[in-house]
């Protein structure tokens, strides 16, 4: 039988790394969360989350930190190597794990495609 968690080296647990994938890293939006994506330092994929305050109580919080953790463990096969910052927009009432899963597949998407740059005269 499979374990079912999500293991510690799927996890940016140190405060110099989530730094970096913010300082460094491509910020993508959306109206549920924003993605902070850097080039990986791990072998996989790995996910930090960050939920303000300003979301509400440690019920809504930590029904976010659940839903984005369970979300990635489910994609985190089919990942590149890259470190996500996950910061949520908005509180999770109404919000499904396939509705989370479904806006991180897409802004990882949109990671993979290089930013536009504007032409040079």
């Amino acid at each position: 039988m499979p374990l079912l968690t999500l293991p510690r080296s799927a996890r940016i647990r140190k405060k110099t790394e989530i730094d970096r994938v913010y300082r460094q890293g491509r910020r993508l939006l959306d109206p549920l969360l924003r993605l902070y994506v850097a080039a990986g330092a791990a072998p996989s994929a790995r996910i930090a989350v960050s939920v303000p305050r300003r979301i509400g109580g440690a019920v809504a919080r930590n029904r976010w930190k659940r839903l984005l953790k369970e979300s990635f463990r489910l994609m985190r096969p089919r990942l590149a190597p890259l470190d996500l910052l996950a910061v949520p927009n908005r509180p999770p009432a109404g919000v499904t794990r396939r509705d989370v899963e479904a806006v991180l597949d897409r802004l990882v998407r949109r990671a993979a495609i290089p930013p536009s740059r504007p032409a040079r005269r």
